[in-house]
Order: C-alpha cells, then sequence, then structure tokens
C-alpha cells in the first residue's frame, strides 16, 4: 500500500502507485496519476488531470496541476506532465495548460522554491528554474538551460539548450543555444561556459560556440560550418512569436 499520511486528503480518482509517499496535509485532487516512488510532502497540493512520473517530488506548500491563469480559459480539463526525478520545490507553481496539448516539464529539473511555471509551459530535461523565477505562458526551453534566481520570461519565449539566463533578467525576446543572457531587456551577453562545461562539451566545442554565437550577431551564420552552428541556425529557423534578444556587444564592422 501507498504510504498515505492519514490527515492527508486524497481523491478517489486519483491513481497512487504503491511506492508512493503522500506527507501530512497533503491533498491530491481529481484524476491525477503518480508514478513509482513520488513523493508529495507535507501540505503540497497536486491537482488533476496530471502526471507526476517516476521519483518526482513535490515539497511542501507547493501546488502543482493549478488551473492556468489566463482569463480566457473557462475550467475545462486540461493537463500537466512531470518528467521523471524532477523536483518542485517549496512554494512553487505548476499550472496545467489551456487546451489539448498538456503543460510539460521534462526529466530530472529543479524548479526552485517560489518559481512559478505557468500555463502551456514546455520544458525540455535537465533544466533548472532558480529562485523565485516566473516563466509566463507558453514559454519553451531546451535541455540544460538555466534561468536565474528572480528573473522573469515572457509569453511565448524560445530558450536554447545549455543557455544561461542571469538573475533578474527581464527576458522579452528568444535566447539562443549555449548563450548567457542578462540584463533589463535581457541581452546575448557571451557563450555559457560554465554551463558546457558541466554538461561535458569539451573545450573544441567551446569554441565553435563561441564562433557560431558571433556568427549569428553579425548576421553571416549558414549552418555548415561546425555541428554547433547547425544547432544554432536551426533555432533561428524555427518558429518564433518574439524575436530574438539584442546582443550587448554590436556588430562587427
Amino acid at each position: 500500500m501507498s504510504d498515505i499520511h492519514p490527515s492527508a486528503v486524497v481523491s478517489a480518482d486519483a491513481e497512487l502507485d504503491p511506492s508512493v509517499s503522500v506527507g501530512p496535509f497533503a491533498v491530491i485532487e481529481g484524476p491525477a496519476v503518480l508514478g513509482p516512488r513520488v513523493h508529495v510532502h507535507a501540505h503540497a497540493v497536486v491537482r488533476g488531470p496530471v502526471l507526476l512520473e517516476t521519483g518526482v517530488r513535490v515539497w511542501p506548500m507547493a501546488v502543482v496541476g493549478g488551473d492556468p491563469q489566463d482569463l480566457a480559459y473557462g475550467g475545462e480539463p486540461t493537463g500537466l506532465e512531470i518528467g521523471a526525478r524532477t523536483v518542485v520545490r517549496e512554494g512553487a507553481t505548476v499550472h496545467r495548460a489551456t487546451g489539448d496539448r498538456p503543460t510539460r516539464i521534462g526529466s530530472d529539473c529543479l524548479i526552485m522554491g517560489n518559481a512559478h511555471v505557468a500555463h502551456d509551459c514546455r520544458l525540455g530535461d535537465r533544466i533548472v528554474v532558480s529562485q523565485g523565477a516566473g516563466l509566463a505562458g507558453h514559454v519553451e526551453i531546451a535541455d540544460g538551460a538555466v534561468i536565474g534566481g528572480m528573473a522573469g520570461v515572457h509569453q511565448h519565449v524560445r530558450i536554447g539548450a545549455y543557455a544561461f539566463v542571469g538573475g533578474a533578467a527581464a527576458v522579452a525576446r528568444d535566447v539562443l543555444p549555449f548563450s548567457m543572457v542578462d540584463g533589463r531587456p535581457a541581452r546575448h551577453r557571451r557563450v555559457n561556459t560554465p554551463g558546457l562545461r558541466r554538461a561535458g562539451i569539451p573545450e573544441h566545442r567551446d569554441r565553435a560556440v563561441r564562433a557560431a554565437l558571433w556568427a549569428a550577431r553579425d548576421g553571416t551564420l549558414t549552418g555548415d560550418e561546425n555541428e554547433v552552428a547547425k544547432v544554432m541556425f536551426d533555432f533561428l529557423r524555427g518558429p518564433s512569436r518574439r524575436g530574438l534578444a539584442d546582443f550587448a556587444h554590436p556588430r562587427r564592422g
């Protein structure tokens, strides 16, 4: 049987794996599906329809699966999916979608305390959303990116793989893969070298990233230069509602 504290409230519509743990005064509402070894800590709230995959941890006072904060939302039962081993820390909020495609957070992510992931966001794997950061609706973040503390990301912004958003940045436009942005408004500053190191990307690729980033700034990127350049080029060719963030340093020449 699942390890459910007597004070917890669990809906009859919820499906809990036998290895699930639910702490004191936690609430599991509606058609929530909790996979193996999911742990919902004391006073946390999980509101279905939601899927929490293997090993997800929801810490105290977090609310996972809340209704979207969208004035056009009509109360329909939309969805949220959180991938394996992702951690949602104290006081964070993650909202369901407004349409048929669920809000999605991938595997091995860390959503730190009091952060907010809004409706229809799509996050890849191994992403960190730091303390107090806020993602508005429909934001897309690729694998390995880090969002700094207290940063704000505008609706429909895309953030590329292994990018880094500085603390308290105001991100109103798309962020290139492997890059570092900061400021209000956020601008591309340089290559995210620390992130590349943590990801195990070797030094020779670091140089390739730097060359590709400045080529993107100068408008000369073709995607044929190297593998990294192709990733950036494909990102630039992708659909965008916001356009690309400016560069802190002007174009050469």
